[in-house]
């Protein structure tokens, strides 16, 4: 498996969980209380740090624009 896939299936284990059904869970993977802070880059930064990948660092999902490589499609 390689690590794209790998994060990839980190990341489809929190599918259909939701800030309202599973805003305790969710808030404590975080770090940030999910039903006050848009949570998506903390997510994203969340996943990539359970696969040994440096994120951003940061709580905003704009601060990935520059992160990685772009690609076209």
């Amino acid at each position: 498996m390689t690590k794209q896939e790998r994060i990839l299936n980190t990341a489809r284990a929190y599918l259909n969980k939701t800030e309202k059904k599973n805003s305790k869970e969710l808030s404590a993977l975080v770090g940030v209380d999910v039903l006050k802070t848009p949570w998506c880059a903390a997510f994203v930064n969340t996943i990539l740090e359970m696969n040994n990948v440096k994120g951003t660092g940061s709580n905003l999902a704009r601060s990935f624009l520059k992160w990685g490589v772009q690609t076209t499609t």
